[in-house]
């Protein structure tokens, strides 16, 4: 007979093996989701590009710019809800970093008018699953959010109690990718389009331009006045990243490419430096976006654990969960030796799949899950983005399954999407979490 321990580990091993198959999937098909090989042309070889090979895609929350954008005419309050049944970790409380709303200023674009405006829209029923991180931007004090072919806006300046203000329906978009904001317009991504939208109150949503690309984007990420889009060349298995300067709004001139072959690469961008895994870690240099420059990191890390570890970048550090067992934090990536930082306490991914949940905020880790037993019920635990270490646990009541994404919006206020409704959070006493609002999303 095996010994007992030895029939553990073939059980664990053979589970994670398992798992992390799963969520390559789930990541790889979020992050694609949309993408086929219909064609425009390809790319203009005439362009600098720089060459580089790696794995898995990776997707990244917009960075918030504080700006004042219009107020639409209806407004439909939010309002509370019972407070659920928590099930909680006690720990000390952390210390966080203040995110204070900023005070918003004034940037309002020119109107053309010379179309009618896009229409209010009332959908009945909402798919929010996919690339759901891309798809979520916060410009004070107003987020963000893009849903199949409709941009829903609420208004935050109370952070605890936001207000609905409607969807609005772009039916020549159907499959809407990406979404940013940035300087009072929007950029958005369906398909190989990229679309550039007007939020001045006297013309809500009017398109300023529309730009087709040479691949099928999956990733949009501003810094400072250059836009970089991440994507599929159709045709093709190959990945690029293209990046453009902005000149101003739907001005738009394309810099340069790098291409990571045709392995999927997890990027961000951080302070004019493209941060990429996949086999292997690289930086590339896009402080002059005409002449990247690559060289590999100093990540020393096994590459099939990277291949099948969940992984996110936030800033210039990468939060992996580690073969699924532990949370993993490494800083300091341009560095010569970075600094890791690891939870002690293994865990293994366990629920539906499908509905998992790993992002990280500027204070927190969220580790959503699901359980099903009597009943189905989404679950998230919270975590010190800074040393890995466990808040709280969190199970939510069964009529909000599934939470497709959790977002950081203070240090005491979590939002939660699910297809019908915005949760609101309140963190402040970090062991016991508990819903104060609920805004629903269709009528």
């Amino acid at each position: 007979m095996m010994p007992l321990f030895l029939s553990r580990r073939f059980v664990y091993s053979f589970l994670l093996a398992g798992v992390c198959l799963l969520l390559v999937s789930c990541n790889m098909d979020s992050n694609e989701n949309g993408i086929s090989a219909s064609s425009p042309e390809g790319i203009n070889t005439a362009r600098p590009t720089v060459t580089i090979t790696f794995t898995p895609a990776i997707e990244t929350l917009p960075a918030l710019t504080p700006e004042e954008n219009p107020t639409p005419a209806e407004i439909t309050r939010a309002t509370a809800t019972a407070v659920p049944t928590v099930t909680a970790t006690p720990t000390p409380t952390p210390t966080l970093t203040p995110t204070p709303v900023p005070s918003p200023t004034t940037v309002f674009i020119e109107c053309q008018a010379t179309s009618p405006l896009p229409d209010k829209a009332f959908p009945t029923q909402i798919d929010m699953t996919g690339s759901h991180n891309q798809r979520v931007a916060i410009s004070y004090p107003y987020l963000y959010l893009a849903a199949e072919h409709y941009i829903g806006i609420f208004d935050i300046s109370a952070p605890d109690r936001p207000i609905f203000l409607g969807f609005w329906e772009f039916p020549d978009w159907p499959n809407i990718s990406t979404l940013q904001v940035n300087s009072g317009v929007i950029y958005f991504t369906s398909g190989s389009t990229l679309v550039t939208l007007n939020l001045s109150p006297e013309c809500l949503f009017e398109t300023i331009d529309t730009t087709e690309l040479s691949l099928q984007a999956y990733q949009l990420q501003i810094e400072g006045n250059h836009l970089y889009l991440g994507g599929l060349l159709p045709g093709t298995q190959r990945r690029q990243i293209s990046i453009f300067s902005i000149d101003g709004p739907g001005q738009l001139e394309e810099s340069s490419t790098v291409d990571f072959g045709e392995e999927p690469a997890r990027w961000s961008v951080f302070d004019g430096t493209i941060y990429s895994l996949g086999n292997t870690f690289t930086l590339i240099d896009v402080s002059d976006p005409t002449n990247p420059q690559t060289r590999e990191g100093n990540l020393e890390l096994d590459p099939e654990i990277l291949r099948y570890s969940p992984s996110r970048f936030m800033a210039d550090h990468l939060h992996l969960l580690w073969e699924g067992h532990y949370l993993t934090i490494i800083s300091n990536l341009k560095d010569e030796t970075p600094v890791v930082k690891r939870e002690a306490q293994q865990r293994i991914i366990g629920g539906n799949l499908s509905n998992f949940v790993y992002q990280v905020s500027e204070n927190y880790i969220f580790l959503g899950d699901s359980l099903c037993d009597l009943s189905c019920r989404s679950v998230v635990t919270i975590f010190n983005s800074e040393n890995v270490q466990e808040l709280s646990r969190y199970g939510l009541p069964d009529d909000h399954y599934p939470i497709h994404s959790y977002y950081e919006i203070s240090p005491d206020i979590v939002y939660a999407f699910s297809d019908e409704s915005l949760l609101v959070i309140d963190i402040s006493d970090i062991a016991n979490p508990k819903i104060i609002a609920e805004v629903p999303l269709i009528t």
